[in-house]
């Protein structure tokens, strides 16, 4: 018996190779890299990959004025600078012509389904799809792939992904070649003048979006205000209640009314409350945070994010949901994890039984971003910055509520109104398990205050202008 197991990147392909086998031979043919496994009983299996989607959509009838009718063709037949495609298609076709058993081991998402079941199905033969299993996996673990591997189910179980993957990708198709193409005819017959224009699904709406941003920013007008703040002893500064001002009149008026006059404390209201534990990360929440924290477009946090999956040391990162099943094996990640150094200290201070914190939302293809417990090697600066976001946050989510403290202090100068606020941490709990978080929590000092206290106080406004609407960056 001779099984193919058909991947989606080269890397992934090693992965699953020396997963099911100690010792696989690895070959190549047209310069593709594959692998070979003899088992025990003689049966031979080969692990090879394609290079992402092999496949593109074309118009069957391109004289048409509008194009209907599609279907798919090889990538380097519709782009050019894709030739090494052929290398790829062409590996997979000599490999297939043996095989009794097929395995898509690509990625267990929309896309990775449609990649994999265009190469089985215009590579192997529409035969092959009946001879076709399918591997799930959400991380690139040994221990992973090894399970994925012996559950592997009919392919033909998810038929129904397949074509929504291939439906998606003729609705964008079929949405940006005719717009565009109506789009740069009507130029042509206004200006006789040809013009391409570019017309999408998604193109088309988030250019609107940002276009309409454009038009308020270019129309604003900046309208000046002012803010009336107290210098009073200790350093402390306070804020008069109305905020932004925009009379002057009234202005001037408050400054006068605080010339010379002290202030005096005639309120202080205390506050205690509980900052619960943070959700397990899923894609979108990763990347607000890697924006906030290092400045990294989505795009990058999500590159990265995959590099790292792909590389065994985090989950699959394409995902929305926000549970960690136990069946990951999390006490042993939280193990394997505590011997780097960097994380041993965090790790110690978790009490049993380990059980993460985890949000409502679900995917039912897979679980919230978490490492794997493989400690990363060699890796560049900004992966280690994921890494160990992605890292932090999984051990914090198995930590203990933290506890804050705030204080308003509510001032009378002159007979108007000024406040100050500060708060702490008056509890670490979780907080001392991530340091990205805790950094961004307040934890100010108190100052030594009492209410009816009077001090020395120095009031000035300060000149501002209102700010047009921020141009969107994620």
């Amino acid at each position: 018996m001779s099984e193919l197991i058909i991947c989606e990147k080269p890397k992934v392909a090693e992965k699953v190779a020396q997963a099911l086998s100690d010792s696989p031979v690895k070959n190549s043919y047209k310069r593709v890299p594959y692998y070979e496994i003899v088992k025990d009983n003689g049966e031979k299996t080969t692990v090879l990959s394609a290079v992402g989607h092999l496949f593109s959509l074309q118009a069957t009838n391109k004289k048409n004025k509008r194009l209907y009718d599609v279907e798919w063709v090889p990538l380097y037949e519709t782009d050019k600078s894709k030739k090494y495609v052929k290398n790829y298609i062409d590996t997979i076709k000599k490999f297939s012509k043996d095989a009794d058993r097929y395995i898509h081991a690509c990625d267990y998402d929309t896309e990775g389904t449609l990649i994999g079941y265009n190469a089985l199905k215009y590579i192997c033969g529409e035969d092959a799809i009946d001879k076709s299993f399918r591997m799930k996996f959400s991380a690139l673990t040994k221990k992973d792939l090894i399970k994925s591997y012996s559950e592997a189910y009919p392919l033909k179980d998810d038929q129904s992904w397949a074509d929504s993957g291939e439906a998606r990708h003729i609705l964008d198709y079929l949405f940006g070649v005719n717009i565009s193409k109506s789009m740069t005819d009507s130029v042509l017959n206004v200006t006789n003048r040809y013009v391409q224009l570019s017309a999408g699904r998604v193109q088309t709406p988030t250019l609107a979006i940002l276009t309409e941003r454009e038009k308020e920013i270019k129309k604003f007008v900046p309208e000046p205000y002012w803010v009336i703040k107290a210098k009073i002893e200790k350093g402390i500064v306070a804020d008069h209640k109305k905020g932004k001002i925009f009379d002057k009149k009234e202005v001037d008026r408050i400054l006068e009314q605080c010339k010379g006059k002290d202030a005096s404390v005639t309120k202080i209201t205390n506050k205690k409350s509980i900052k619960d534990l943070p959700y397990p990360f899923e894609l979108g929440t990763l990347q607000s945070e890697a924006y906030a924290q290092f400045g990294f477009t989505p795009r990058k946090t999500q590159q990265i994010a995959q590099n790292l999956y792909v590389e065994g040391y985090t989950s699959y990162p394409r995902t929305s949901s926000q549970k960690l099943p136990e069946s990951l094996g999390l006490s042993n990640i939280l193990s394997d994890l505590s011997k780097n150094p960097k994380f041993k200290d965090k790790i110690k201070q978790l009490k049993e039984p380990f059980k993460p914190n985890e949000g409502k939302k679900t995917d039912e293809a897979h679980p919230a971003i978490h490492p794997t417990g493989t400690i990363p090697k060699d890796i560049s600066e900004d992966y280690q910055k994921i890494y160990d976001l992605i890292t932090y946050r999984f051990i914090s989510l198995f930590g203990e509520p933290a506890e804050l403290e705030s204080i308003k202090v509510d001032l009378d100068i002159g007979g108007e109104e000024f406040a100050f606020s500060r708060q702490r941490i008056s509890k670490e709990g979780w907080l001392s398990l991530d340091p990205y978080q805790y950094k961004k929590v307040k934890n100010e000092e108190f100052p030594d205050i009492k209410e009816g206290e009077t001090t020395k106080a120095k009031v000035k406004s300060e000149e501002k202008e209102t700010k047009p609407p921020a141009r969107y960056n994620q």
